[in-house]
């Protein structure tokens, strides 16, 4: 369902706004009790993670402020790697979470240590820290520059996710606590 879809009739949109506690507890269920890996190793359940937080970023922004999801936003970018070495993850979320948090504008001082103090509470519930974070991010663009260059190829969609989280968390590099 893209943005044409909702930009069609609110009727729809309504129906995805009530919707949306459920959907979100169903995701968080399957990822919790590893259910996606049933599927394609994961891969289907990311790619619809990317289009339902896709479809949030246009219908319905408010809920992605939420401490429980940005946990899930976090967990989303970690992911994991397969038995083929193969980094299974869902950028998005975490891309639509940290757009909502307004890391981009200029924030007061007070403001970005809030929003630092909310992205730290999401992190340090998946254990990790923002040098984890950062490592990640990191680790991925260079074995995405890596590919992209021995296949000649324009650069992934990845490069520029993980670009965008760099600058936000960039814009946050003061703020942390």
């Amino acid at each position: 369902l893209g943005s044409a879809y909702f930009r069609r009739s609110e009727t729809h949109k309504k129906r995805f706004i009530r919707g949306w506690p459920d959907i979100f507890k169903w995701l968080m269920a399957m990822q919790k009790y590893n259910v996606h890996l049933n599927y394609e190793k994961g891969a289907l359940f990311w790619s619809i993670v990317e289009k339902v937080f896709d479809a949030c970023i246009f219908v319905y922004e408010i809920p992605l402020v939420d401490a429980d999801i940005l946990e899930f936003a976090v967990r989303a970018w970690i992911g994991r790697r397969d038995e083929g070495n193969i980094d299974r993850y869902a950028g998005q979320p975490l891309i639509a979470c940290l757009g909502q948090l307004r890391l981009g504008e200029e924030l007061p001082e007070a403001e970005l240590k809030i929003v630092a103090l909310r992205l730290e509470k999401a992190l340090d519930a998946c254990d990790i820290d923002m040098y984890d974070l950062t490592s990640i991010i990191v680790t991925r663009l260079t074995e995405m520059m890596e590919r992209n260059s021995k296949m000649n190829a324009r650069p992934e969609e990845g490069i520029l996710h993980h670009s965008g989280v760099m600058s936000f968390l960039m814009g946050l590099r003061w703020s942390w606590p």
